[in-house]
């Protein structure tokens, strides 16, 4: 699991690279300056919405915001083992 603190850092990340100030961007987003300093700097408490919001207005993967992976990565996710073994050669996964 992610440590919550992390999405914060993607988030300063993602807005620093897109040459926005905190002010820009907490203004676009309705929110006040300081709440959304907040965000970046705890990632606590910041709606699920809002990086919805944020992942739209930058053209990234929402997951990629929360997982800190590529849309589709799933390296994140241990392999779960088969019930009994490996599955049979020839039956479909």
């Amino acid at each position: 699991m992610c440590e919550i603190n992390e999405i914060g850092l993607r988030l300063r990340e993602l807005r620093e690279t897109s040459d926005y100030t905190v002010e820009q961007l907490a203004a676009e987003l309705k929110v006040d300056p300081d709440v959304y300093r907040g965000y970046e700097q705890d990632g606590k408490d910041i709606p699920i919405s809002l990086i919805y919001e944020i992942a739209n207005k930058f053209g990234v993967d929402f997951a990629e915001i929360l997982t800190g992976n590529p849309a589709g990565h799933l390296s994140h996710c241990p392999p779960r083992p088969w019930p009994g073994g490996q599955p049979e050669p020839g039956i479909p996964l």
